[in-house]
């Protein structure tokens, strides 16, 4: 059948197509008939001279079945009075069945062997042909390849030329492009009113979002609803147990339990100047800060009691010894103020 679904296309043993049109056989034997059926159970046919005929089926109806058996062997047939019939297919099958075979020989036949037992020799050597075609590597030639193993190329060049189609579309400084046909033909293309201008941007309330269109036109868009419909609540709290209670945003609880996290160490001071330090394992560390500590002196000059100092102590009022052993003094200078009897 030839792809337009009209002609029948036969090609002979020289590969020489004729096609048989289908259209005149079509309308010579069509038959334009027609059955309606009716209300009243009837039918009423049609013929192609117009001529109806009403045909009465209700007397003719009878409710029969025929089915295969579950045995996969009988016919099973149920007349109107639901009395069932089997029918058996074994003989059937047994005196139509034809026992024929074909077997490949050695020499590149076959033997046919009939129902009777004759046998007929086939041989295909002579039918059997052996061709390719496949893309050349160069890209450009088609190499079909006969039984004989004779080449021919087919050159694609002038098929993609007659069948290639040069266009063009080239930007123009008005912001239009100019698009250039296969025949040449040129169309200036406008694109000016397809362009569209719109911001978005968050407004200084940081609760709404403003979509300003073409036409300068604001819409608002309220985060509200979006941040409450997204937003999670997870709370944690502390037990009396020393355990922590988080609750998720399905209102599923955790229990986290920190007790064995928390480290306990000590340090106390010993009577030899020393400190010992327990960790949280129990390890004792001695820590000596003997190398550390610096011893000074203060000293009362001679002279100089607890009591108050009044005029006419000496100048020196302590002396100052260092971690070394130097000694600084620290003079003061003494002044006394006594009331008089008259009041001066």
């Amino acid at each position: 059948m030839n792809a337009d679904d009209t002609n029948i296309d036969y090609t002979d043993e020289d590969g020489v197509v004729t096609q048989l049109d289908l259209t005149a056989l079509v309308q010579n034997l069509e038959t334009l008939t027609t059955i309606v059926e009716n209300t009243d159970g009837t039918f009423t046919y049609t013929d192609e001279d117009g001529g109806t005929t009403v045909i009465d089926v209700t007397n003719l109806e009878t409710l029969t079945s025929i089915a295969l058996n579950a045995d996969d062997t009988n016919i099973d047939y149920t007349d109107e009075d639901g009395v069932v019939t089997q029918l058996d297919l074994t003989a059937l099958v047994q005196n139509l069945e034809t026992l024929t075979t074909i077997v490949e020989n050695t020499d590149g036949t076959f033997t046919y062997t009939d129902e009777d037992g004759g046998t007929t020799v086939i041989d295909v050597t002579n039918l059997e042909t052996l061709t390719s075609i496949a893309l050349n590597a160069d890209n450009t030639n088609i190499d079909y390849t006969d039984e004989d193993g004779v080449v021919t190329q087919l050159d694609l060049t002038a098929l993609v030329q007659n069948l290639e189609t040069l266009t063009t579309i080239v930007e123009n400084t008005d912001g239009t492009f100019t698009y250039t046909d296969e025949d040449g033909g040129t169309n200036v293309i406008d694109v000016t009113n397809l362009e569209t201008l719109t911001s978005i941007a968050l407004n200084p309330d940081n609760i709404n979002i403003d979509y300003t269109d073409e036409d300068g036109v604001v819409t608002q868009l309220d985060l509200t609803a979006l941040v409450q419909n997204l937003e999670t609540l997870t709370t944690i709290v502390e037990n009396t147990d020393g355990t922590f209670t988080y609750t998720d945003e399905d209102g599923d609880t955790t229990i986290i339990d920190v007790t064995n996290l928390e480290t306990l160490t000590e340090i106390a001071e010993n009577t030899d100047g020393t400190f010992t330090y327990t960790d949280e394992d129990g390890v004792d560390t001695i820590i000596d800060i003997s190398n550390l500590e610096t011893l000074t002196l203060l000293a009362q000059a001679a002279g100089n009691t607890d009591a108050e100092v009044t005029a006419g102590d000496a100048n020196t009022i302590a002396t100052y010894t260092d971690e070394d052993g130097s000694a600084f003094t620290i003079n003061e200078t003494v002044t006394a103020l006594v009331e008089n009897t008259n009041g001066t």
